[in-house]
């Protein structure tokens, strides 16, 4: 993946930027107010945003404040704002589920990105699956997902998060060591980079959010399953297990498919004079200052300069009609 394109990606989620965020990103959440409505007890998610329960009989995800939430979920320090949502699974079939509709037409390769954590608030000993993130519908559409695991039912406190693809069914397979014997109550980011072309999962990442700590694996060798899948056409949030108590936190969510054009600041798919007057609003400034664009930076070396420019006019007219 394009490392300018990478690192502007990690910047969209980790400040949760919404309607005035990067332009391209076509879909992004951090679950704020306005657009959201949470409280510490936690009020629906279903309703808002095109959130809906997809399963009859689920138990449906809710919106938390992080001040004096029910959960005990800690302050994501990624950048985790006022809000998250959350579920605990209820047991038996009641599992948590949150589901909303994406357009993933129109481009080829997609990155999504979301902050996560789990806990266990039941009597073990527990029941897996603890929770996880894929695309939807999955019993017919190409997806992935992640499976979060428990390392120990008795004692369900470390969990992995492993993925399932065409190589590697049901639990799926961890892709390493840093995906493993992750804490409960602790906030991690990962991030999936996959093609539907040849249905390749290109890239997979993680980063600790309270050490800064990343660990990237590029073509792992994965496949979207199933292999001749019509796209998807949502993502879901799940909390599993058939014993009540299997709890899961998501921030940052973060879906956006590649720019072809790179000199495209704004987003709308061509390179042009609207880009290069985004450009020169943003021009000296970096991260901080109050014209400060991070789609402007187009080198990804943290100002936006006579490089950046460089790059838009070496681009110019790309996908004008």
């Amino acid at each position: 993946m394009n490392e300018r394109w990478y690192r502007k990606l990690l910047l969209t989620a980790a400040t949760a930027v919404l309607a005035c965020g990067v332009a391209s990103a076509d879909y992004v959440t951090g679950f704020e107010p306005p657009l959201y409505v949470g409280s510490p007890e936690g009020t629906l998610l279903t309703g808002q945003d095109a959130w809906y329960n997809p399963v009859d009989g689920s138990a449906d995800y809710l919106v938390f404040t992080y001040a004096g939430n029910a959960y005990g979920f800690p302050d994501n320090p990624g950048g985790g704002d006022e809000q998250f949502a959350a579920r605990m699974s209820d047991g038996g079939t009641a599992y948590g589920r949150a589901q909303r509709d994406v357009d993933f037409s129109g481009r080829d390769e997609w990155t999504i990105v979301f902050d996560v954590a789990a806990k266990y608030l039941g009597t073990p000993p527990a029941s897996d699956y603890l929770g996880s993130f894929s695309l939807q519908p999955s019993t017919t559409n190409t997806y992935f997902q992640t499976l979060d695991i428990w390392h120990d039912l008795n004692n369900p406190g470390l969990w992995y998060s492993n993925y399932i693809s065409q190589e590697f069914p049901v639990p799926g397979t961890s892709p390493g060591p840093a995906w493993q014997n992750l804490s409960p109550d602790h906030w991690y980011r990962q991030w999936t980079t996959f093609r539907f072309s040849d249905r390749l999962i290109l890239e997979v990442g993680i980063t600790d959010l309270h050490t800064g700590e990343s660990t990237t694996v590029s073509d792992p060798g994965w496949h979207l399953i199933p292999m001749g899948g019509a796209l998807p056409t949502g993502v879901r949030f799940f909390s599993g297990g058939t014993v009540a108590g299997n709890t899961m936190a998501w921030d940052n969510c973060t879906i956006m498919g590649e720019v072809e054009c790179p000199g495209d600041i704004d987003g709308d798919g061509d390179t042009d004079h609207s880009d290069l007057g985004e450009l020169l609003a943003a021009w000296c400034t970096q991260a901080g200052d109050p014209n400060w664009n991070p789609n402007a930076d187009l080198d990804g070396d943290g100002h936006v300069g006579h490089g950046d420019l460089g790059i838009l006019l070496a681009d110019w007219g790309c996908g004008v009609p």
